[in-house]
Formats: C-alpha cells, structure tokens, sequence
C-alpha cells in the first residue's frame, strides 16, 4: 500500500535574484542594498544550501519512486503470487529512472559538502539512494519480463523471483524514506522555529504565511502519531481552526491582499476542511478504512500545496514584492 507522505519546504524558497531583476525591483538604494545583504548571506549559508540539497533529493524520491511500489502492486498485488489466475500484467511508466535517480545522486552529492554536524544524514541519503535504485532495477526487469511473455517459458519462475526480490526491496525503501524523513524534519522544524523568530511582527505577510504552514504541519504530525488517539485529534484539530480564524481575520483585514497569499489562505481553508472530513470519518461509529486513507492523502495533498505556495510567497518576499 502506498504510503502518501509530505514534501519538506527545507529552503525550497530561497531563490536567488541577478542583477537584472535586482535593478528591475529595488525602489531604492537602501532597499537594493537590504536584498543583495540578505540574498548573498543565504547563497553563503553552507546549512542551508545543504539543508535545500537534501529537501530536492528527498521529494524527487516521494514524486517518483513511490509510484514504483504502487504501480507494481497494482500490476501484481504484493500479498499474492505471480500466476495465470493474475490475468493480463500491464506496468504503468517506461521503466528507465535514470534521470530521477541522477537527480537524486546529484542533489545528495551536493549536499554532502555540508558542515560535519550534519555528517550522519549522508548515510540515511545513501541508504536512501541505494534503495531507490534497487526498486528500478527490479521494476524494469518485471517490466521486461511481463512485456516479453516469458512466464509462458518459466511457468512465472523468474516471476516470482522478482516478486520476493519487491517485496524486500519495499521494505527496505520504506525504512529509509522513513529515516530520513524523520532526520530531516527535525532540521525543517528548527529552521521553521529560526525563521519565526525573525518575523515576530503577526501584522505582517511574513510572519501569517510561515505561522500558518508551522501550525499545519504540527497538525498533521499529531493526526500521523501512533500515539494520537481521537481525543488528542479532536483537540488538536480545534486549536488549528482558532489559528486559522486569526490567518483569515488576517487576510480579511487587508484591503489590497496580494493575490498569492489569498490563493495560500484559499488553500490552508482547503487542508482544514480535509482535516475536518477525517475528523468526521474517524468518528463514524463504523469508520471506513478506505475512506480514511482516502481523506488522509487529500489531507497531505493539500498540505504539499500550502508548501508549494509558502515558498512562492517566500520567493516574493525575497524579491521584495510582498
């Protein structure tokens, strides 16, 4: 089954600006001076051009190879057997992951150049990689395997062989995803806490946007615990909608709301009315746990689209356009 996990915002927003565009947007030399100050101390940053190395290695792992697992399930469900009694095995993607896995391989590269504290996140991106790796290799051969026929040669041997090879290799992949998610949370979290301290100011675009993705994701981190039963939920769910009353009392005040916050308040009311959805279904004195999981990812999805819209808020930010 897949499992949906959230992307990491770890310094996706820092987008530096040239020259050009720095001429185009100061409106004065003290402001063009405040902006080349705070764009040349983030490319300098060596914590947060490494934090930001790993956040893209990390999501092109979740935009991609979670969809092996699944296609490859979906094809031949993991808790069966390759047989006849299957019927038609069709394999969804071309099968070649090369260029995802450069991708990955250089972003964790790049960010293994990072200060020694951060050392032991190589191991967890390497483990990480190697997995991913594995799971391509294995997804390919099945590919070719069940595209050419030859389980009518084999009598599925070879099926089946690949098939306990995926069955490990999902394991194996799951647990790292798992770890490193982890690991780099806790960073996220403490770059999050660092950046709130900076804007303190709850009047202004700054402070609303990241107070706003910071309370989501403690949200969604107490709906994902194994400790979390209902009550804890419940109350947890309550306490976001008294933060979102104030991000829209916000939003309400301002007479000329730029038009990317209100698209990010549209979605932060959109991840709160999923959240409610699951609230209720879990609830239900007979819950359904397909519709759960059907809430649960709606509810991921939309906190992905708040991270996506943070960062283009802090890319304008940084611009000076907010």
């Amino acid at each position: 089954m897949r499992v949906t996990r959230v992307i990491l915002a770890v310094l996706l927003a820092t987008t530096l600006v040239g020259c050009e565009k720095l001429k185009e947007l100061k409106e004065s030399a003290e402001k063009a001076v405040e902006q080349v100050t705070n764009q040349v101390k983030q490319e300098t940053d060596p914590v947060q051009q490494m934090l930001s190395a790993y956040a893209k290695g990390y999501n092109e792992v979740l935009n991609t190879f979670q969809d092996i697992v699944e296609n490859y399930s979906r094809a031949i469900p993991l808790d069966k057997e390759p047989s006849a009694e299957l019927g038609r095995v069709s394999f969804f993607g071309s099968g070649n992951y090369d260029m995802s896995l450069k991708t990955i391989k250089d972003a964790f590269d790049a960010a293994a150049e990072g200060p020694e504290k951060y050392k032991h996140l190589q191991s967890l991106a390497a483990e990480l990689y190697s997995s991913c790796q594995e799971l391509a290799t294995i997804y390919g051969d099945a590919r070719t395997y069940y595209s050419a026929e030859d389980f009518k040669d084999d009598d599925y041997a070879r099926g089946r062989e690949l098939h306990g090879q995926m069955r490990l290799a999902e394991v194996r992949f799951d647990k790292a995803l798992r770890q490193m998610e982890a690991a780099l949370s806790v960073e996220e979290d403490q770059q999050m806490e660092a950046e709130l301290a900076e804007y303190p100011d709850k009047g202004t675009y700054g402070n609303q946007f990241r107070q706003a993705h910071f309370k989501a994701k403690q949200l969604l981190r107490v709906i994902d615990s194994a400790e979390s039963d209902f009550a804890a939920i419940d109350k947890a769910v309550d306490e976001y909608i008294e933060s979102f009353t104030a991000l829209k009392a916000f939003a309400d005040g301002k007479a000329d709301l730029h038009v990317t916050f209100k698209a990010f308040v549209d979605q932060v009311e959109g991840f709160l009315g999923a959240v409610k959805r699951f609230r209720r279904e879990l609830q239900a004195d007979s819950a359904d746990p397909d519709q759960l999981r059907r809430e649960h990812d709606a509810i991921v999805s939309a906190y992905n689209t708040i991270i996506s819209l943070r960062n283009a808020l802090a890319e304008l930010e940084g611009y000076g356009q907010l």
